[in-house]
């Protein structure tokens, strides 16, 4: 009930009703979901959803009528840039953490509900400057490259991070704390040191396997 009353006062400006709906490494359930929930209660509204990258799962949200659309890979393709996002969602919702903490609820209202921030001050900052700085980036690269920042050029940058990311970056972003929403385990950070093949560690072990196989070489 409180979902659908955000819904409504969130939407109530329009006079269409098709939205975008943007996401990360996903197949879509937020979108399916929600069209779910508002198709039940007589809502005609259209989604368009806008990921930056999609899996093989987006099968399940169009065959419920949702358009969707991938950037750095759509429908698992290419299957190697769709493997290493999906692997590591967490590393680009670090880089897009908000200081409110994590959603947990809508009110009687509709007013969105926040837990607390499992960041610190510090933490909270650093953020805030790695964001700037990647807007800042990204402007450079427009000047540079054109008024559009191509799939391509982007699936070199990502991977790249993802896959052979520096000692830098390791030592960096390696022990960040992660939002305990995925799998309800106990706070854990981004990238720990562990022992044997990494090809062996599962996601509850480690979320970045690039950044972990550094620290534990």
């Amino acid at each position: 009930t409180g979902l659908l009353r955000h819904w409504q006062k969130v939407t109530v400006q329009y006079q269409t009703h098709i939205f975008a709906l943007m996401d990360f490494a996903s197949a879509g359930n937020v979108q399916r979901s929600l069209q779910t929930v508002l198709r039940a209660k007589g809502d005609a509204a259209v989604f368009v959803g806008l990921n930056f990258a999609t899996t093989r799962g987006t099968r399940w949200t169009k065959e419920r009528g949702c358009t969707l659309r991938g950037f750095l890979a759509e429908d698992h393709a290419p299957d190697w840039i769709a493997d290493a996002a999906a692997r590591t969602p967490e590393l680009m919702e670090i880089f897009v953490a908000s200081p409110l903490g994590p959603l947990v609820g809508y009110g009687e209202a509709g007013e969105p509900q926040w837990q607390s921030s499992f960041l610190t001050a510090v933490q909270q900052t650093q953020t805030k400057n790695w964001q700037d700085q990647i807007i800042t980036a990204a402007k450079i690269y427009q000047q540079a490259l054109g008024d559009r920042l191509t799939p391509e050029l982007c699936r070199c940058l990502w991977g790249r991070l993802l896959l052979q990311p520096l000692p830098a970056e390791a030592q960096a972003l390696a022990h960040w704390p992660l939002d305990l929403g995925l799998d309800g385990s106990t706070q854990r950070t981004l990238a720990p040191r562990l022992t044997g093949k990494p090809d062996s560690w599962t996601k509850l072990q480690t979320a970045w396997p690039a950044a972990s196989a550094l620290w534990s070489s």
